[in-house]
């Protein structure tokens, strides 16, 4: 029990310092360096011996790990583990910032796989993902990884005295209730990229140089063990 509780925690930590594919990649690139893996390039021909323990990665977002085995596949076989680098999110569009009644600021999202959208909301919410950069090469820009690391956003319910349908059965609208709210202002306060500015400060980088960026949203709060016996997570 000891042991799965110890695997279970050692999973809530990585996925707290990892909260996006990008970072999950780095994140295992770390973990598989740590117990003697060598990373392969694709494109370059690889020299694969026996018993070695080699990666590989595709855009930052895909990490292929394996041992090669000593005998013949054809005889031994081979064993394969799959599982995603990425879920369910809500994921900043390129062109977010949205100053609603004047007053809010709000970021523009979209969604990305199959969220359930109610638990996404009235949590403390930060951003993490990727900056495209110029560089001195313009056919290859550098990539930063980010990670605002703080609880920068919320996407608020609406009062029960507003909303009377909540508890009946209400169907979100995502370009309209899970806007991220994430400040307060008025369209004179804010240049109009005032995100690429927050951007900017978080990645140590001039605004200016920003050409692109992939972003999430996720959930500040750690996850824990609960239950009686901290069986769940």
């Amino acid at each position: 029990m000891q042991t799965a509780k110890l695997l279970a925690q050692n999973l809530i930590d990585f996925l707290y310092e990892n909260p996006t594919p990008y970072h999950v990649v780095e994140g295992g690139i770390e973990l598989l360096q740590g117990k003697g893996f060598s990373e392969l390039v694709m494109g370059d021909q690889w020299n694969v011996k026996p018993g070695g323990k080699y990666y590989v990665t595709r855009n930052g977002s895909a990490l292929i790990a394996f041992i090669a085995g000593t005998g013949n596949p054809a005889e031994a076989g081979f064993r394969m583990v799959g599982a995603h680098t990425d879920a369910p999110a809500l994921r900043v569009k390129a062109k977010p910032e949205i100053i609603a009644e004047k007053a809010y600021l709000k970021l523009n999202i979209e969604i990305y796989g199959g969220p359930i959208y109610s638990t996404w909301l009235d949590r403390p919410l930060s951003i993490a993902g990727r900056l495209t950069l110029r560089s001195s090469d313009p056919l290859r820009p550098e990539i930063k990884l980010i990670d605002i690391r703080k609880p920068i956003a919320i996407v608020p319910n609406m009062a029960i005295h507003i909303n009377r349908e909540i508890n009946t059965g209400y169907q979100y609208n995502p370009q309209k209730d899970l806007l991220p709210l994430i400040g307060l202002g008025n369209e004179h306060d804010y240049a109009a990229d005032w995100f690429l500015d927050i951007l900017a400060d978080c990645g140590s980088v001039a605004a200016e140089d920003i050409l692109g960026f992939d972003l999430f949203l996720y959930d500040y709060q750690k996850g824990t063990l609960n239950g009686i016996n901290e069986e769940f997570i």
